[in-house]
């Protein structure tokens, strides 16, 4: 495989920055948002909303009901969504 010049690097690099700058402040929208859902919810794990009329629903998930640590990989947030198909 042949090598890119310096110059197209340092521009992939540029790029991966701006991206990955770009990506930690959706993840902290993403986050308030996720909030103001759970807080609306009450918090209360496995709580539905209604997403569409064919039955789509998506679903508070506490990540730590019953538990007070959770093994992960990386961040592990209080709550999640799961949408499924009722």
């Amino acid at each position: 495989m042949a090598k890119r010049p310096k110059s197209e690097l340092a521009d992939t690099i540029r790029k991966f920055l701006a991206t990955k700058a770009r990506a930690k402040k959706l993840y902290a929208r993403a986050d308030v948002l996720l909030a103001t859902i759970a807080k609306e919810l009450g918090g209360k794990d496995g709580a539905e909303v209604a997403l569409t009329t064919e039955g789509k629903k998506a679903v508070l998930l506490d990540n730590f009901k019953g538990k007070s640590a959770v093994w992960a990989h990386g961040s592990v947030r209080h709550f999640d969504i799961d949408v499924i198909d009722a």
